[in-house]
């Protein structure tokens, strides 16, 4: 048996499925029927699934989706996963993924063709625990999916978390703490922005944030706090360009502020400082990665590279917030057909500069040469961009202005090799 240990361009024709977390590689099994599905999701037929708790109490589900195809389909479909809460709203979704993690995709699957999927559910620490009703669904690249499918209800146990970068000591009411905080460095003017918050004890409340500029308070969100230490609260950013002041005030139940003491010899006060963030301009640039990283410039030198020679790339990065992870550069050169012609993955700086150790607003310079396929045939090539993570093989997504996702890789231009 073969197992794939990264992605390979095209290799899913001749068959891919899930054997837990492990791709294997096979050819597919005969054309058949079943004589039930568990569901009809999109142009897939869900035939079964299972759905198993880490056996070492780890914060996540295995997920095993077996897909049978009823008919060719020629649409780029993925993968969409979500949980709802009691009340109906939607507590988390997964990044979309193409299937069997992303080694296959949908244009390449047969009629009559079944395989497995498996999809390792990670849940966030802001996640709150309790009972959830988890759902799949299928949409074209980059768009939502119609419809969803329950595949049942599955039980988030409350666990120890680490402490949030910003470490903290405030207190509001004289009974709730404020522990730590994490919030980008950098946002795009009337962006969503997602802030992170750890509390204890865990005590249900309202949470106001108040986005301030010199001594006046310009903009405000109110928010509920639920009975958990760790709580993401989602914001939109101010449409004026600039520098603001982020604070934080906890509300009683009349809406008005808690007293608050920031540190533990400060004078009371009915908010606390959370740290600065710049908005605007500051963060224009060509490419905005999960809110995490920005392009803010790039070259390529591709004049007159015969197949098999050399390309060079020349990047400029800029970190928008902390990073606890080190994510992978990846930079191909893709043809009219779709197949990968030239590839060099890498930390940042030849791995001198692994992201984890950026500064927020740190500018990276960062430059790579690269070799073609000795056998690529003449026509137009473009080179794209992009980062992942390599334990899950995930990428990041592209950004538009408005938060919304447009990709996973920027596109830095075309070349035509004679």
């Amino acid at each position: 048996r073969a197992y794939l240990a990264r992605y390979l361009p095209g290799l899913d024709v001749y068959g891919v499925s899930s054997v837990g977390p492990l791709v294997e590689v096979r050819p597919p099994a005969p054309p058949f029927t079943p004589t039930q599905v568990e569901a009809q999701v999109g142009p897939l037929q869900l035939a079964r699934h299972s759905l198993e708790r880490d056996p070492f109490g780890l914060p996540l589900h295995h997920l095993t989706l077996v897909w049978h195809v009823p008919a060719p389909i020629t649409r780029d479909l993925e993968i969409h996963l979500r949980l709802l809460a009691p009340d109906g709203t939607t507590a988390w979704e997964a990044r979309p993924t193409r299937p069997v993690a992303g080694y296959s995709a949908t244009p390449s699957w047969h009629a009559g063709q079944t395989l497995a999927d498996y999809h390792a559910l990670r849940w966030p620490d802001w996640l709150p625990p309790g009972r959830y009703t988890l759902q799949v669904g299928v949409a074209d690249r980059f768009a939502s999916p119609d419809a969803w499918a329950e595949l049942g209800t599955l039980q988030v146990r409350g666990r120890k978390l680490a402490p949030l970068p910003q470490r903290m000591s405030a207190c509001y009411g004289g009974s709730v703490w404020l522990t730590g905080a994490e919030l980008p460095g950098e946002v795009w003017a009337a962006a969503p922005l997602a802030l992170d918050l750890a509390w204890w004890p865990p005590r249900a409340g309202t949470v106001q944030v108040r986005w301030r500029q010199a001594s006046a308070v310009v903009l405000t969100a109110t928010v509920d706090a639920p009975a958990w230490t760790r709580r993401r609260v989602r914001l939109t950013a101010p449409e004026a360009a600039g520098r603001y002041q982020l604070e934080i005030a906890r509300l009683d139940a009349d809406g008005q502020p808690l007293a608050a003491r920031c540190s533990w010899l400060a004078a009371p006060a009915d908010a606390c400082p959370l740290g600065e963030i710049t908005v605007g301009p500051s963060n224009a640039g060509l490419a905005d990665f999960d809110d995490r990283i920005v392009l803010t410039a790039a070259s390529l030198d591709a004049h007159d590279v015969p197949a098999g020679g050399q390309l060079a790339v020349h990047l400029t990065w800029r970190g928008l917030r902390p990073m606890e992870q080190d994510y992978t550069v990846f930079v191909q050169v893709l043809g009219a057909d779709g197949q990968l012609y030239g590839q060099v993955d890498s930390w940042p700086v030849q791995g001198a500069r692994p992201t984890h150790g950026w500064q927020v607003g740190e500018t990276i310079r960062d430059d790579y040469r690269f070799f073609l396929h000795p056998d690529t045939p003449p026509g137009e090539y473009r080179v794209i961009v992009g980062w992942y993570l390599l334990a899950d093989m995930h990428r990041l997504p592209l950004l538009d202005r408005q938060g919304r996702v447009v990709g996973d890789a920027y596109s830095l231009g075309t070349f035509v090799l004679p």
